[in-house]
């Protein structure tokens, strides 16, 4: 064997060298298209979860600016707003549990404000119009949905921290 590699230096060595290269060139750029597509995938997990928290706190911060707005006198027509934007609010609410790691700390406290402001907006539903007479039922509510803001704007915040971890990876190419 050592003969036969002597007499054939001249070919064998540079076509060893060749084939390594090639071997090494479909390795790195396997790697490469994988680390793309997971950037990719991130960036579109990244734009859906900033869609989704956007639109829930919006959600959120209009129907606070609807009972607490100081021209709002009629409780009832404030809550012709309700029904019709809560159900997609508890859509996008799911969907972003479902977008989130349930085993991540930052997740964890972004789920738990999520059911908080879920609980809160449930709570007005048992104070209906018909219920409304006193000034106590309404600030009752004004209370709640205050509660469930304050819980958006944390949620927000945590959304913020997560994203920017994610935004970190997708630079480095994680």
């Amino acid at each position: 064997m050592e003969e036969w590699l002597i007499e054939n230096k001249d070919w064998f060595v540079p076509f060893a060298t060749l084939l390594c290269a090639a071997f090494g060139g479909w390795w790195a750029g396997r790697k490469r298209i994988g680390i793309e597509v997971l950037s990719k995938n991130r960036q579109e997990w990244i734009k859906e979860v900033r869609l989704c928290t956007s639109k829930i706190d919006s959600f959120v911060a209009s129907f606070y600016l609807e009972f607490t707005h100081e021209h709002t006198k009629d409780i009832e027509i404030s809550f012709d707003f309700f029904p019709k934007k809560t159900k997609e609010m508890y859509d996008l609410m799911t969907y972003l549990k479902l977008l989130l790691n349930p085993n991540e700390d930052k997740s964890k406290k972004v789920i738990d404000c999520l059911n908080i402001i879920s609980s809160e907006i449930n709570n007005c539903y048992g104070l209906t119009p018909a219920l409304f007479g006193a000034d106590n039922d309404q600030n009752k509510i004004i209370e709640q949905i205050r509660n469930a803001n304050i819980e958006s704007k944390k949620m927000t915040y945590l959304i913020s921290d997560i994203l920017k971890e994610e935004w970190e990876k997708v630079k480095k190419g994680k």
